[in-house]
């Protein structure tokens, strides 16, 4: 009889199941690192050495100015995995963190059916690709995902309570948490309507949502930053240069490829809620409907359609079981952790994208400008913030920092532009490094020579440093 109990396979088994395989996808679907892992451990260092900063303290152009460092926490823990593993450690750690955001909401859905719970992950894993190297954002689906399971359902409502300090530590990682706060403003407005209109009610779940979204909306002022957090939200709402330099900040309509796969999670979760008994409560489709709406405006919102495919699925699916044969979770488990493991083997770490040009970056840090700063792209901008930090650069991958202009005449000075040239006095242009091969002429026009090619970038320094 033990014997049988330890061999009976579980809901929790399956969601460590998906989890890993969901890391395993990760691990091995990411085949460069993000700049912005740069300017996050460069952070993180300043932060763990030096305390919080409130001003740029870095030598780039923004000098003395804001700096609003609202992933401070997670540069830190970032910094804290490479003291201890590396590089390596960190991308696997990261990879757990992603396929931790399963847990939560395939135990959520243990009481649906599986073909619906295995869609529902099918249509998750494609938004990986937005959050796939190790940035902040994967903190931030892995508190959405926890925001879908304790916001749903009239069991355990004590669950509510547990949203604000949610909130508060989501806040103090990444800027996201509005997408949080959304669902649960969702969820409350969609109960408190069915409350009106359905038999039976639900009065006391609906008044909780609402104290518990009451709660959660200051708590995300306990950091740092406190009100100024807005100022960053509202410069990254705003600021012209992010579509043009960032796919994930273009708008999803100029993409008819990420159009469909809304279209597609709006069709599998109006599905869900069409094949309902009725009278049909309204909550998850107006949660639906609303992220869905969301997602359209830029692609980054894309990646909360996967947690609310599972929210609607929790909230409208079909009764089943998403149980499976011991065999099977084991299978999966086993299979998923060596693939981790040969990932450590095989492929780790993996490069920073090529446009950095991090062997250029490496030999500036090695062999500087005598005096002046260097001018790179916002990418080679994060990776000397972490290789030489007191290296003065012009800007980095931390846009909320320029203006718009400035990152425009940055640009201008790695084309070789003419009116980039007429900066390279003004700015104090001591290096330039570039990729693009018509600048070089123009720049060594102004006293520049060629330090270093590589890799199809160009290291110029001026002659006079």
């Amino acid at each position: 009889m033990s014997g049988s109990l330890r061999m009976r396979p579980s809901a929790v088994g399956v969601a460590i199941g998906v989890a890993l395989t969901t890391a395993a996808i990760a691990l091995w679907g990411n085949r460069e690192l993000s700049s912005d892992l740069y300017f996050l451990l460069a952070g993180g260092r300043y932060v763990v050495e030096h305390g919080f900063p409130y001003h740029e303290v870095f030598s780039t152009i923004n000098a003395g100015g804001d700096w609003y460092f609202a992933q401070w926490l997670t540069g830190v823990i970032f910094y804290a995995l490479h003291q201890v593993a590396g590089i390596a450690g960190i991308e696997a750690a990261y990879a757990l963190v992603l396929g931790a955001s399963l847990v939560p909401l395939v135990i959520g859905c243990r009481d649906r059916r599986l073909s619906e719970v295995a869609v529902a992950w099918l249509l998750l894993l494609p938004t990986l690709i937005a959050v796939l190297d190790p940035r902040a954002a994967g903190f931030s689906l892995l508190a959405f995902a926890l925001t879908v399971v304790l916001v749903t359902g009239e069991r355990r409502t004590w669950r509510l309570w547990l949203l604000p300090p949610l909130f508060l530590v989501w806040a103090n990682l990444h800027a996201a948490w509005a997408a949080g706060l959304l669902l649960v403003a969702l969820a409350a407005v969609g109960g408190a309507i069915d409350a009106r209109r359905l038999p039976v009610g639900g009065s006391r779940l609906t008044t909780r949502r609402f104290v518990a979204l009451g709660l959660a909306a200051p708590a995300v002022l306990a950091t740092p930053l406190g009100h100024t957090v807005f100022a960053y939200m509202g410069i990254l709402a705003t600021d012209r240069i992010l579509p043009v330099i960032s796919f994930e900040w273009q708008p999803t309509l100029w993409h008819p490829a990420l159009v469909a796969y809304v279209a597609l999670v709006l069709a599998f979760g109006s599905w869900l809620w069409w094949n309902q008994p009725r009278p049909r409560p309204v909550e998850p489709l107006i949660v639906l409907v609303g992220f869905c709406l969301l997602a359209l405006t830029s692609a980054r919102q894309l990646v909360w359609l996967g947690p609310v495919a599972f929210y609607v699925l929790r909230q409208a699916g079909r009764q089943g079981s998403i149980v499976v044969s011991g065999i099977a979770t084991r299978t999966l488990t086993i299979a998923s952790s060596l693939a981790i493991v040969a990932w450590f083997a095989l492929d780790a770490p993996r490069p920073a994208e090529a446009q950095v040009l991090t062997p250029l970056g490496d030999y500036a840090a090695l062999h500087p400008p005598s005096s002046g700063r260097i001018v790179g792209t916002t990418g080679m901008g994060s990776y000397l913030l972490w290789r030489a930090p007191a290296l003065p650069i012009a800007i980095d991958g931390r846009l909320e920092n320029y203006p718009a202009e400035t990152i425009d005449q940055a640009y201008a000075i790695l084309r070789g532009e003419r009116a980039g040239i007429a900066l390279l006095d003004a700015w104090d242009v001591g290096g330039v490094i570039t990729s693009d091969a018509n600048a070089v002429r123009p720049l060594e026009a102004q006293g520049f020579r060629l330090a270093r090619a590589s890799d199809g970038g160009f290291y110029l320094v001026r002659r006079d440093r």
